[in-house]
C-alpha cells in the first residue's frame, strides 16, 4: 500500500523567507518558481520527512542550508499523509534527524515522552504499507513516486534492475520482496565464497609450482649462499622506495581532494552564471518582441528571429545555418531594415511609440548576455581541465598503489631469503618440501569445502530462478494492461506507434536475467537511453511513470501521490504543449499529483493551468516565500505578468 501525501508544511527553514504550507488536492497541483528558490529541495524535504536521511539525501544536504536552530525554532518539515485507511502526521527536525511529533490516526507520540519514537514510526509505516523495510520505501519514493528535474530513468535504469525491484515491492504478496532479496543475497554470498576459495586454491597451487621450481634449483646448486650483504642492501633500497611511494600516495590524495573542491566550486559558479544567462536571454526576447511586434504579429516569427540570433538555430528545421547566413539575415533586419524574405523596406520605428528606451534596454541586456557568455566559457574550460587533472591523478594513484604492493612483496621475499641464508642446501631443500606438503594439504582442504558450497550455490540459484520466473509471469501478465494505458498517452501525445515491450537483461549486481519494459517506436526497440534523443527519453520517462501509477491505482484500488519536476527546456514549443496535455489528462484520474515547473515557457504554464481548473488554490507560487536574488527581483514583474495571464480564480 503506497502513501498518499495530503499536506506539506515547512517552518523556520533558512532557505525560505517565511514559513509556508500547502494542502494537496486530488488531481494536478502546480508548484511554480524560478531557479534556485527551493523547488528541488522541496522534493528532498518530502522524502526526508517520510523516511529520514539516506545515502542520496544525507543530513549535510540540509545542515548547510538550514541556518541556526533552537528548541523553540527548529527548522521543521511537517507532513500529513495516508496509507490506506490510516493517517500519519509527522514533524521532523530538518537539521538533526529528530522526530518531534508523530500522530497515527488518533494516537499521538511526542519525542519528550517516547525515546523510541523513531522505532514506533518505522514499525507502523512498514506495517500499514506492507513493505518489509524502510530502505524499500525510500527506494519507492526516490525511484518512482518522486522524480526530480535531473532524476533517474526508471525505464532504463540498471538494465531492468530498478524496474524488477519496483514490481517486487508493489506486488509483495506473502513477503515476495523479502524472499526474493534473501535468495538473491544467498546466491551472491555463495558465489563470492566459492570464487574466493577457488582463487585461494589457485594461489596455493601456483605457490606449490614456484616452490617446486626453487627446490629443483636448490638441488642443482648444492652450495652455500653467500649473498647476505647484497640482499640487505637490496632490502634497504626497497624499503626506501616503499616509504617514498607512501609519501607520494598521501600527497596525491591531498591534490585530488583539493582539485575536487575546485571542481565543486566551478560547478557552483557555472550554475550561478547559467541562471544569469537564462535571465538575460528571456529579457532580450521580451525586448525584441516589444520592438518588432508592430512588424510581426505572429509570436512564432519573433521566436524564430530570437532563436536564430542568439542560438544560431533555425526554428523551422532545427538545424544550424552557416554563420554567414545568420549574419546576413540579422543584418537585413537590424541594419538595413529589410524583410529577410522579400527584402522590402521595414518601418521599425512605430509612429506612435518611442523605442529609444527599449533599444537602450536591449543593448544593455545584450551586453550583459555577452558578459555572462564570456564569463561561463572560461569556467567550463577550467572545469574540463580540472577534471582531466583529477583523472590523471587517479591514474597516477593506481600506479603508485601497484608499486607499493610490489615493494611490500619484494620486502617479504627478501626477508624470507635473508632468514634462510645461513642454512645449508640440504636444509633448504627440506624446508621447501615441508612448505610444499603444507600447501598441498591446504589445497585438498579447499577442494573439500568448495564442492559442497558449489552445490549449495546451484540449488540457491535454482530457487532464485524459480522466484524470478514468478516475477516474470507477473510482468508478462501486466504487459497488455500497462500497454493499453501507455499507448493511450503515447499515441495521442508522443508517437502513434509507440508501445512497451518486454526484454530480458542482466542488471549490474545480479547473477540472473530479469524481465523489464522498454519502449518501441518507429519499428525500433529502444534498449538503451542513448537510443533516444534528450526530449524523447524525458517524455517517455514521464509517460512510463504515469502509466505504471495509473495501472497500480486500478489494480490496487489505492491512490498514492506522485511528484514530477519538469525539464520542459529540452522540448520545442509544439512538444511542450503535448507534454502539458498529457499531464492534464493524467491529472484527471484523481491521484494527488504535484507538477513542479518554472516560468521559462509561458505557453506550457498556460496549458497546465487548464489541468488545475484555473484554480489559484491548486497552485503554489515560490515567489511568495522563496529568497530571490537581486537579479531575480528585477524579473518579478515579468513573472507576475505570466501568472496573471493564467487568469486563475
Amino acid at each position: 500500500m503506497l502513501p498518499a501525501l495530503k499536506s506539506i508544511q515547512v517552518e523556520n527553514y533558512h532557505l525560505f523567507s517565511k514559513n509556508w504550507s500547502y494542502n494537496l488536492h486530488a488531481g494536478m497541483n502546480l508548484f511554480v518558481g524560478t531557479n534556485g528558490l527551493g523547488k528541488t529541495t522541496t522534493t528532498s524535504l518530502i522524502i526526508y520527512g517520510m523516511v529520514g536521511p539516506n545515502s542520496e539525501i544525507p543530513m549535510e544536504y540540509f545542515e548547510n542550508r538550514g541556518g541556526e536552530s533552537s528548541p523553540k525554532f527548529y527548522p521543521t518539515i511537517k507532513l500529513i499523509f495516508s496509507v490506506g485507511d490510516h493517517e500519519f502526521e509527522i514533524h521532523r527536525v530538518i537539521t538533526e534527524d529528530t522526530i518531534l511529533y508523530l500522530r497515527v490516526d488518533e494516537h499521538e507520540y511526542h519525542s519528550k515522552d517516547f525515546d523510541n519514537i523513531d522505532d514506533i514510526y518505522d514499525g507502523l509505516l512498514k506495517q500499514y504499507t506492507g513493505i518489509e523495510s524502510i530502505s524499500d520505501i525510500t527506494f519507492l519514493l526516490q525511484k518512482f513516486l518522486i522524480r526530480q528535474e535531473e532524476g533517474n530513468y526508471l525505464i532504463w535504469d540498471d538494465k531492468g534492475g530498478d524496474q524488477s525491484k519496483l514490481i517486487r515491492i508493489l506486488i509483495n504478496e506473502a513477503g515476495f520482496q523479502a524472499e526474493y532479496e534473501r535468495l538473491a543475497k544467498d546466491v551472491k554470498d555463495l558465489d563470492t565464497s566459492v570464487r574466493g576459495k577457488t582463487d585461494v586454491k589457485a594461489q596455493f597451487t601456483k605457490k606449490i609450482k614456484e616452490l617446486e621450481l626453487l627446490r629443483s634449483t636448490e638441488l642443482e646448486k648444492r652450495q652455500d649462499y653467500n649473498q647476505r650483504s647484497e640482499l640487505e642492501k637490496s632490502l634497504l633500497g626497497v624499503k626506501a622506495e616503499y616509504e617514498k611511494n607512501l609519501e607520494l600516495q598521501e600527497k596525491n590524495l591531498e591534490n585530488i581532494k583539493y582539485l575536487t573542491g575546485l571542481i565543486k566550486e566551478s560547478d557552483g559558479k557555472i550554475e550561478v552564471v547559467s541562471a544569469e544567462y537564462e535571465l538575460h536571454t528571456d529579457q532580450i526576447r521580451d525586448l525584441e518582441s516589444r520592438l518588432f511586434k508592430h512588424v510581426y504579429s505572429d509570436e512564432s516569427v519573433l521566436t524564430s528571429i530570437h532563436k536564430l540570433k542568439h542560438y544560431g538555430i533555425c526554428i523551422y528545421c532545427n538545424k544550424t545555418p552557416k554563420v554567414e547566413v545568420v549574419k546576413e539575415i540579422i543584418n537585413k533586419l537590424e541594419i538595413r531594415n529589410q524583410c529577410p524574405v522579400c527584402e522590402s523596406g521595414l518601418d521599425l520605428v512605430h509612429p506612435d511609440l518611442d523605442n529609444t528606451q527599449v533599444l537602450e534596454e536591449l543593448e544593455a541586456s545584450q551586453k550583459k548576455l555577452g558578459q555572462a557568455k564570456e564569463e561561463i566559457e572560461p569556467l567550463k574550460v577550467q572545469k574540463v581541465e580540472l577534471v582531466k587533472q583529477v583523472d590523471a591523478l587517479w591514474i597516477e594513484q593506481r600506479i603508485i598503489e601497484k608499486e607499493i604492493n610490489a615493494n611490500a612483496i619484494k620486502q617479504y621475499d627478501l626477508n624470507i631469503q635473508l632468514s634462510t641464508l645461513n642454512k645449508n642446501p640440504e636444509e633448504q631443500i627440506t624446508e621447501y618440501d615441508t612448505q610444499i606438503s603444507g600447501l598441498q594439504t591446504q589445497v585438498l582442504n579447499y577442494e573439500k569445502e568448495i564442492e559442497p558450497e558449489r552445490d549449495k550455490w546451484e540449488r540457491a540459484k535454482e530457487r532464485l530462478n524459480a522466484k524470478n520466473d514468478e516475477l516474470n509471469e507477473v510482468i508478462s501478465s501486466f504487459e497488455d494492461k500497462l500497454n493499453a494505458i501507455f499507448v493511450k498517452y503515447a499515441s495521442k501525445y508522443f508517437k502513434p506507434d509507440c508501445k512497451l515491450t518486454t526484454i530480458e537483461r542482466r542488471p549490474k549486481e545480479s547473477k540472473i536475467n530479469v524481465k523489464s519494459y522498454v519502449p518501441e517506436f518507429e519499428e525500433k526497440t529502444r534498449f538503451e537511453i542513448k537510443n533516444c534523443s534528450t526530449s524523447e527519453r524525458i517524455f517517455l520517462e514521464y509517460l512510463f511513470r504515469i502509466s505504471l501509477l495509473e495501472l497500480y491505482q486500478i489494480e490496487s484500488k489505492n491512490s498514492p501521490f506522485i511528484i514530477m519536476e519538469t525539464t520542459e527546456g529540452a522540448f520545442d514549443i509544439s512538444n511542450t504543449i503535448e507534454l502539458a496535455s498529457s499531464f492534464n489528462e493524467f491529472g484527471d484520474i484523481g491521484l494527488p499529483f504535484i507538477l513542479i515547473t518554472n516560468f521559462s515557457k509561458p505557453d506550457f504554464l498556460q496549458k497546465l493551468s487548464e489541468g488545475i481548473g484555473k484554480s489559484k488554490h491548486r497552485l503554489l507560487n515560490y515567489l511568495e516565500f522563496g529568497k530571490l536574488s537581486d537579479i531575480q527581483k528585477k524579473s518579478v514583474p515579468e513573472f507576475r505578468k505570466v501568472l496573471r495571464s493564467l487568469k486563475l480564480v
